[in-house]
Order: C-alpha cells, then sequence, then structure tokens
C-alpha cells in the first residue's frame, strides 16, 4: 500500500518511551500506527496486510480515515483462523461502528465474531497481563458540517 501514499508521505518508524511505532497519518487519507510490542494498534486506517495479526485496536473516533479497515481487519482475521480482535472505539461511535460489521457480515454471509467495545472515559483496559490502557477525556472535536450558505468576504463584512 505504500505506493497508495501522496508523493513524499508515508509510513514513518520512531521510538519513544522504549517502544518502536510505526505508522501514517495523512489527513482524509488514512491513520494507524502499530506498537508492535503490545501487538495493539491505534487505529486501523485502512487495514494493510501486515496489521492482521495485531490483536487489540483502539479508535479515537469513527472517520473512514480511522476505521475503514474495521470489517476487512475482522474478516482476513477469520479467514486466517485468527480470533477475533479486541476493538475499543469511544462510545458515541460504537453503534454505528457495529452497524457496519453486521452489514459486512451479511454481505459475506459470515460471522466475524468481532464486535466493538466501548471505550469510555475514566475506565481501562488489559493490554497484556502486565498493562492497562486507559482512556482520557476526549481532546479531539469532530468539526461542524460546512454551511452550503456562502460568507460574505471580509471586504463586504467590514462595509457593514
Amino acid at each position: 500500500m505504500a505506493s497508495d501514499y501522496p508523493s513524499g508521505r508515508g509510513r514513518v518508524q520512531i521510538e519513544a518511551g522504549g517502544l518502536e511505532i510505526e505508522g501514517v497519518s495523512i489527513a482524509g487519507h488514512e491513520s494507524f500506527y502499530k506498537v508492535p510490542a503490545f501487538k495493539c494498534l491505534l487505529e486501523f486506517g485502512r487495514a494493510p496486510d501486515d496489521v492482521v495479526g495485531y490483536s487489540t485496536v483502539c479508535l479515537t473516533h469513527g472517520h473512514l480515515d480511522h476505521a475503514a479497515g474495521l470489517a476487512h481487519h475482522a474478516s482476513r482475521r477469520r479467514l486466517t483462523g485468527l480470533p477475533a480482535a479486541r476493538v475499543f472505539a469511544p462510545e458515541e461511535a460504537v453503534p454505528d461502528l457495529e452497524a457496519w460489521l453486521a452489514i459486512s457480515q451479511r454481505l459475506e454471509n459470515v460471522d466475524y465474531g468481532a464486535h466493538v467495545t466501548p471505550a469510555v472515559p475514566g475506565e481501562s483496559v488489559m493490554l497484556r497481563n502486565d498493562l492497562r490502557k486507559s482512556r482520557c477525556s476526549a481532546i479531539r472535536e469532530t468539526a461542524a458540517p460546512r454551511s452550503s450558505t456562502p460568507r460574505p468576504s471580509s471586504s463586504a463584512r467590514a462595509s457593514s
């Protein structure tokens, strides 16, 4: 998928706090981060081939550049005989993400066994036996829909 990225953009690898993190973040295109030490994904992106083995996914929100790979990841895990991944998302996104999974399962006539678990601020989940993840309060707000009514130019506002 690397060739799908805009020229000069693509995956990066960094080390932070002794953890290797690999991923990509291109607004409106794809966002995902792999944390191999925890077999954890932060976002799905479009679920590139090398993330199928990741068994825990944490979504920050349901935009397609972050969550488009949800059903694809679940389907590919099932096809390869892997158990369903644990997927966590903000509670306000869970009903729509679950509906998306249900529709995808109907289209494929299979049960992925996957579910999206609400990530509630203040609650935590075990990522592995010795590591717990907590969800902070939302720090990102989704932009309001743009109005189709044209805004007056700055010169028009100045003359009123």
